[in-house]
């Protein structure tokens, strides 16, 4: 073990065979898990809530979309001497890192409405009946999301890199485990009192009772595996100030085939994009 991490780090004609060539921020947007849970993997995540047996039947079914959520990595270039031992090679470059995202696949959300004629109001001046309506709301609403750690690693290769606009590709793999893992399973409750001459004039009566309740479970650790494709646009802020030379602005983008394990639950495969922008300090 000592001998091969002595032999990669070795000098060579005063040089190391590797050496870190810059460090990169990122942060942006993915949806790795893109994927909707049903009722039924509700009631795995969170056994036992009651409100998981209310019977939804007559209820409208729809998806409480997990929207895209961000995500932030940091980095390392790593580049490696050439075999002649004078430089180090613009191709490829070795990028390991730390990668954090928080991810919220779809959940549902029921509803259900129900009228009830409730009073009838009938003006003394001019005999016109206004009938007063008590309407029902209910909503359910289930959604689990839980926040990755873990690391990245990819290998890119670029076009010339001391120009001032480059382009990149490469492959790239994302190996993380999960903390903060919940479920939540929430009710709103709404009542109203509606006559129908609020639709016509400011005199109509209307009033209102609403109830929220929402219950938090605690899940287990999930794991995240992906395998992407980062293709890239590298833009240097500067060519003749020092300072600026070393600065890139780094837009990313990266197709991915994600496996998402939920004990609970089971391994779901999924494919997705990340978008990231960020910036590169290049020596």
């Amino acid at each position: 073990m000592m001998f091969a991490l002595t032999s990669v780090f070795a000098q060579s004609d005063s040089k190391p065979r590797i050496r870190i060539s810059d460090i990169m921020v990122q942060g942006g947007m993915q949806n790795f898990n893109n994927f909707s849970l049903d009722q039924s993997d509700f009631i795995k995540l969170a056994p036992g809530d009651p409100f998981l047996l209310t019977d939804f039947s007559d209820y409208t079914k729809s998806r409480s979309t997990g929207a895209s959520s961000g995500l932030f990595a940091v980095t390392i270039g790593l580049k490696f001497l050439d075999t002649e031992h004078d430089s180090y090679r613009a191709n490829p470059v070795l990028r390991l890192g730390i990668f954090n995202a928080r991810t919220s696949p779809d959940g549902i959300f029921y509803s259900k409405d129900e009228y009830f004629r409730y009073d009838t109001l009938t003006s003394s001046a001019t005999n016109q009946q206004y009938f007063v309506d008590s309407v029902s709301t209910s909503h359910y609403e289930m959604h689990y999301s839980s926040e990755h750690l873990g690391l990245t690693a990819s290998v890119q290769f670029s076009t010339n890199p001391e120009k001032r606009v480059s382009l990149y590709a490469g492959a790239g793999l994302i190996a993380a485990f999960s903390f903060n893992n919940t479920t939540e399973v929430a009710n709103y409750e709404y009542g109203s009192f509606v006559s129908d001459d609020i639709f016509y004039n400011s005199s109509g009566h209307y009033s209102s009772d609403y109830d929220y309740k929402s219950i938090f479970y605690t899940n287990k650790t999930t794991t995240l595996m992906s395998f992407g494709v980062p293709l890239g646009f590298d833009f240097r802020m500067g060519r003749s100030h020092y300072f600026w030379n070393q600065i890139h602005l780094v837009y990313e983008i990266r197709p991915s085939v994600t496996m998402t394990d939920i004990p609970e639950l089971k391994t779901f495969t999924t494919t997705g994009l990340c978008s990231t922008l960020g910036f590169k300090v290049a020596w």
